[in-house]
């Protein structure tokens, strides 16, 4: 124990009181504490020569020859620390030995014979208690056990609480094959460093299980971990993908050592890439694709299960056969004088539906947005990795036109058609065929929604607004030559082409890389947890949304951290996106000529809380200033102390008749009655009228310190804040001060700050507000 940490371990016994002179394992930090120490022991030898969990430490070796020589530098390494160790529990030259509960061999991971032997002896279960002892074993064991949780069901029935305990045939069935397979428990192999690893899903009704694989050089499949869960009452109600995209979920959560060290290629037959990386999810599986974008993780169609411990492993949802799911398409297009609108819904066998409403934002005649909304139906189908589509639409004109009834005269209408035939091409097989309009009416419903107002915040359906037509635009039309050199570029490669760079090095943090990041309508956007989406920016336009944000109309020359700061919260994104902030801020006259002179206090600062927004204001008298148009000299500020949110005023006079004004008009009719209003002692504030004002509305009015206006440090540093940005904008011209006011406080007001980690308008209001730069180049909150 370190010495002065010694009394902190001492008791009381009736002899007297003992503290620890070594580290005991009884107290609570102990086995982490223990850890970090072994950790910075053996950083060098940990992984290569040796591991260490606690006190369990494993000398590896290849060959004979070198374990003489490893052992050397351990007993080194432990003499240099004084640390010792129990004879009685050494083995040397062990070809397998136990570590972690598990035997360790050349062959790979075995499980405890001890373990498996305590489960073979036990007699059938005759209470709740033998239930309890054997599911602990099974779990115990789990790791070798494919898909345990849903062959254990009938035994976590017993086990809920109230239930009669009733040992069926079915019970005994389960537990003669968890002994059938301890009998000659599967071994599990070790990966390679870099390699690899491929993970098998599968859903059940009430669990859901994944085994883990890795393949050798003559592609020979050997097991390496099984995980099982039992799925509760309100997943158990998951669609079937949402089931298969919440059991890789799991699976990155329980495996997250090998997601992390490995590439990640997840062998399913099933459109679980298609929907992870749709750019318009909602709820959890908006999350769920968030948390697994830090991987990297590839798909593929699952093929032949060769290893012989997972041929009793559960197959996915769909039957083995090479039969492939239909699916029904269901479209209608609309159009008015100035714009249309589409509906979609795609229906599978399995019970999945998907709803689509598009709105056209640019003049379409009847037969263009039938045409439009085929054409988001197809890709939309394609996304979700259809085969089999059976397409209806009320119109006859383009089901005839595609079917070869009727020849397509109209050159527009030639566009369309070849770009429709183009995508049934990534099909198996496409039928399109009229109904009637009555059979379309959900359809129908969506396209007219859309055309005639635009929907927001309904989370049932995907929504999108399409701006330009469908034949005007290509795939990869983003991958122009002028944007071969961005940093763009060679993700939009990968992403749209698979195109990686020859280099190997690159190629592999372009794969990493391109996991955080989606394409829509060829625009290339970052995802991240904050928020959604992310614009990517060409570097040819970062100029602009620097300086727009830093002094333009909605700037106010803040700080590099602060500019990089708010434009992400804009929504835009490069990777020197910080960098270049703080640079501009350095090159920037006004701010250097006005920059603040940073001054620590010499005591710590008394925190003074708010318990809910606009319940406690601060107020105060800025002035004079040079004199504005209309004899404005003074300014009139206050801040709530919640959301940090400024009101400001300019005045001619200052008197106590202004302030009762001010505080009507600015604060109580928009925010509502405060129930504090800290102010200093200025004849305004102290005057009997104003303080009548405020006990009629039973308002508190304290007063800050009459030395020290500090006191009421955050309305000083309001002042501060708008004295600051009106000099940097105004530079020489100072009348002007009072124009300037109202770009300087939509700037504050949407800056982020430290206190909150939100901006003021965000907090009051809920959303962020759309700035100018979103604009002049529209971010994915002004586009969709």
């Amino acid at each position: 124990m370190h010495r002065p940490d010694e009394e902190k371990t001492a008791f009381i016994t009736p002899e007297g009181t003992y503290c620890y002179m070594v580290m005991p394992f009884g107290l609570k930090n102990v086995g982490a504490t223990y850890q970090r120490l072994v950790n910075k022991m053996f950083q060098d030898l940990s992984g290569s020569k040796l591991e260490v969990y606690i006190d369990d430490m494993l000398a590896k070796t290849e060959s004979g020859e070198q374990l003489v020589s490893n052992l050397n530098l351990i007993m080194s390494t432990l003499r240099k620390h004084q640390m010792r160790l129990n004879p009685t529990k050494c083995a040397f030259g062990m070809e397998a030995g136990k570590f972690l509960g598990f035997m360790i061999t050349q062959r790979g991971v075995e499980a405890n014979p001890e373990k498996c032997r305590a489960v073979l002896e036990m007699t059938s279960p005759k209470n709740l208690e033998d239930i309890q002892k054997l599911t602990g074993q099974l779990t115990a064991l789990s790791r070798f056990l494919g898909a345990s949780a849903q062959k254990a069901i009938p035994f976590f029935k017993l086990m809920k609480k109230g239930a009669p305990f009733k040992w069926e045939t079915e019970c005994e069935e389960v537990f003669q094959h968890f002994k059938r397979v301890l009998v000659e428990p599967p071994i599990l192999a070790k990966p390679l460093t870099g390699e690899t690893l491929y993970l098998h899903l599968s859903i059940m009704e009430e669990a859901l299980a994944a085994a883990l694989i890795r393949e050798n050089e003559k592609k020979e499949q050997k097991s390496v971990y099984f995980i099982s869960k039992v799925l509760q009452d309100t997943e158990t109600h998951y669609s079937r993908l949402e089931k298969l995209a919440f059991a890789l979920l799991i699976a990155s959560r329980r495996l997250r050592q090998y997601f992390q060290a490995h590439s990640m290629t997840v062998r399913t037959d099933q459109a679980v890439k298609q929907v992870l990386q749709k750019p318009d999810l909602a709820g959890r599986m908006l999350a769920w694709s968030i948390e697994l974008s830090q991987f990297d993780i590839k798909f593929e169609p699952r093929y032949a299960i060769k290893a012989q411990a997972m041929t009793d492993f559960i197959t996915e949802m769909t039957p083995g056969d090479s039969t492939p799911e239909s699916w029904k398409l269901h479209v209608n297009g609309s159009s008015n004088i100035t714009s249309g609108g589409a509906g979609v819904i795609l229906e599978s066998q399995n019970g999945v539906v998907i709803k689509q409403s598009v709105r056209y934002e640019f003049p379409v005649s009847n037969n263009q947005a039938e045409y439009e909304a085929l054409l988001a139906g197809l890709a939309l189908a394609r996304e979700v990795g259809a085969k089999v589509l059976e397409a209806n639409t009320d119109s006859q004109v383009v089901s005839s036109q595609i079917n070869g009834d009727y020849h397509t005269r109209d050159p527009l209408l030639q566009q369309y058609l070849a770009k429709v035939n183009k995508l049934k091409e990534g099909f198996e097989r496409v039928t399109i065929q009229h109904v009637p309009r009555e059979r379309n009416a959900r359809a129908d419903l969506l396209s007219k929604l859309a055309s005639t107002k635009p929907g927001h915040g309904n989370k049932l359906l995907i929504q999108e607004v399409v701006r330009s037509p469908s034949v005007s635009t290509t795939t990869n039309a983003h991958l122009t030559l002028s944007n071969q050199g961005s940093w763009t570029h060679p993700i939009l490669q990968y992403l749209l082409d698979e195109t990686l760079p020859p280099d190997p090095k690159e190629g592999k943090r372009i794969k990493r890389e391109a996991a955080n990041y989606t394409v829509v309508a060829g625009q290339l956007y970052k995802r991240i947890f904050s928020q959604p989406l992310l614009k990517c920016v060409e570097p040819e336009n970062t100029e602009y949304i620097l300086r727009e944000i830093h002094e333009g109309c909605c700037g106010h020359h803040v700080g590099g951290k602060t500019l990089a700061q708010k434009i992400i919260r804009a929504g835009y994104f490069w990777p020197t996106v910080i960098r270049d902030s703080i640079q501009i801020v350095k090159s920037c006259d006004k701010c250097q000529k006005h920059t603040n002179i940073h001054q620590a206090a010499p005591h710590q600062l008394s925190i003074i809380s708010a318990e809910r927004p606009f319940g406690t204001w601060g107020i105060d008298l800025v002035g004079p200033f040079p004199t504005a148009p209309g004899q404005l000299r003074y300014l009139i500020v206050a801040i709530d102390y919640y959301t940090k949110w400024i009101e400001a005023e300019p005045l001619a006079s200052i008197t106590a008749a202004q302030c009762r004004k001010f505080l009507r008009r600015q604060i109580i009719t928009r925010f509502g009655i405060p129930e504090i209003v800290i102010s200093d002692n200025g004849t305004q504030f102290a005057d009997k009228k104003f303080r009548e004002f405020l006990e009629g509305l039973r308002i508190s009015h304290r007063f800050s310190s009459v030395e020290h206006p500090q006191t009421n440090g955050q309305m000083e540093s309001a002042n501060k804040i708008i004295v600051k940005a009106l000099k940097k904008r105004l530079d020489e011209a100072k009348g002007l001060w009072a124009d300037e006011l109202g770009s300087v406080l939509w700037s504050y007001r949407t800056t982020s700050q430290m206190t909150t980690g939100e901006t003021p308008f965000r907090l009051t209001y809920g959303v962020e507000a759309v700035i100018p730069v979103e604009i002049g180049d529209p971010s994915p909150s002004s586009s969709y």
